[in-house]
């Protein structure tokens, strides 16, 4: 629990270090990206379902069987289509704003600290963006993996959406957390490192993810923050162990 009260905090507090004067221009552009992306992600899912959904139907020559078919499939082809898109959305915003991400982190640090911090990034925003994609990457297939086998899980064994459920919410959470770590982490630890690092605070990844996912349920405004947020308040959590 104080992992998760730790992480909430750190959120808190994190929204007023993203407001200041010098860290505006991280908020105001990693914001606009992510609004850009959220709306193609949820246009995707929106009208990509609608397709999906016309493609079976139009199949069925029985109106009783078309009707029932169009209902059901019209709700699993949103959520299945839209969970992709999500775990898609996440992390092409993370890898996009990493450039930004990286010296927003680095400027929290350096508040926390009240001073320059131990470990500068040497690498600029090309290394931020080569290792965010990197990782990215990695966690992508897994996530998209492990996410659909849960899901179909739950399709074919409905008893089992009330474990799968949880799990695919979790795994989200874990990995959009994994990212907002590594903008700290990229200064301190090389990849292998933060990946083992992140595998032993599972719990803190998990926390900072969940909020990052909870504000994407705040139309625009929790889209705008996420990014941003989320690496603040990963920074300051992260700043509290490493010092």
């Amino acid at each position: 629990m104080s992992t998760i009260f730790g992480a909430i905090g750190s959120y808190l507090k994190g929204l007023g270090l993203i407001l200041l004067p010098k860290n505006l221009k991280y908020l105001v552009l990693s914001g606009l990206a992510s609004i850009l992306f959220y709306a193609i992600a949820f246009g995707g899912a929106w009208y990509g379902g609608d397709y999906l959904t016309d493609l079976l139907t139009d199949r069925i020559a029985n109106d009783k069987w078309r009707g029932i078919v169009d209902s059901i499939a019209n709700v699993l082809s949103f959520l299945g289509l839209g969970l992709i898109l999500l775990i898609l959305y996440k992390h092409v915003v993370l890898v996009v704003t990493s450039p930004l991400m990286g010296p927003l982190s680095e400027s929290i640090e350096v508040t926390q600290l009240k001073g320059t911090p131990q470990h500068p990034n040497k690498f600029g925003a090309g290394y931020s963006l080569w290792r965010g994609l990197r990782i990215a990457l990695r966690n992508i297939i897994k996530e998209l993996g492990l996410t659909l086998v849960l899901f179909i899980l739950g399709m074919i064994i409905p008893p089992l959406a009330f474990l799968t459920t949880p799990l695919i919410v979790v795994l989200q959470a874990y990995y959009a957390g994994f990212a907002n770590m590594d903008y700290f982490l990229e200064r301190h630890l090389n990849y292998s490192e933060s990946v083992s690092y992140v595998k032993s605070n599972r719990l803190a990844a998990v926390a900072n993810g969940g909020l990052f996912l909870a504000l994407l349920f705040i139309p625009v405004l929790g889209a705008f923050l996420a990014p941003s947020l989320g690496a603040s308040a990963a920074s300051i959590q992260l700043t509290k162990k490493f010092y």
